[in-house]
């Protein structure tokens, strides 16, 4: 996992297990302010939610359970 200096785009290693993730991650999406990212874990059922931190560092913001291994997560505004 990285985090993002927002001013710069510099990605930084964040440390093993500092962010908890599903089982096989398939697809990401961000929504339009940038302040949610979106993770559909395929090997789960489940879509992972992530808050977007102004430094750019996620922080676990819940999980859902979809159906059969979702492979596609889209985020319509």
């Amino acid at each position: 996992m990285y985090s993002i200096d927002a001013a710069s785009g510099i990605l930084s290693p964040l440390a093993p297990g500092t962010v908890p993730a599903g089982n096989r991650p398939f697809s990401i999406a961000v929504n339009a302010a940038g302040t949610f990212a979106y993770v559909g874990n395929q090997s789960d059922n489940s879509l992972s939610i992530y808050r977007i931190g102004t430094s750019g560092v996620l922080t676990a913001a819940g999980t859902i359970q979809t159906g059969s291994g979702p492979i596609d997560v889209a985020l319509i505004n």
